[in-house]
C-alpha cells in the first residue's frame, strides 16, 4: 500500500491544528476510488451529492458574505467547491 506523509501545524495561540502540506488532486482520487476506500468521493462518483446540496442550500439560504470559511470534514471539497464558485469563500 501507497503512504503519503502529511504535515500538521498547530497554532501557539489558539490550538487550530491543519494540515498544510495539500496533497495533489491526483492522488486523492485515487485514495477515494481505491477498493480499501468505504465511501466514494462525490466529485468522481456523483454519490452524496444530494445531501452535500443540502448543506449548500442552507449556506444560500443565510445569504452570508464572501469571506473566508473552514470546512470541517471536508472530504473530497464538493462543497467548498460549490462554495467558491458561488462567491462564498476565497480560493485561499
Amino acid at each position: 500500500m501507497e503512504c503519503f506523509p502529511l504535515t500538521i501545524a498547530v497554532c501557539e495561540q489558539c490550538s487550530l491544528v491543519q494540515q498544510i502540506n495539500l496533497l495533489d488532486e491526483e492522488i486523492l482520487n485515487r485514495v477515494y476510488t481505491a477498493d480499501y476506500y468505504s465511501c466514494p468521493s462525490p466529485v468522481t462518483t456523483d454519490m452524496g451529492t444530494r445531501e452535500i446540496e443540502k448543506f449548500n442550500s442552507f449556506f444560500q439560504a443565510c445569504q452570508l458574505e464572501a469571506g473566508k470559511l473552514l470546512e470541517i470534514a471536508c472530504f473530497d471539497g464538493y462543497l467548498l467547491a460549490k462554495l467558491q464558485e458561488e462567491g462564498l469563500s476565497d480560493e485561499n
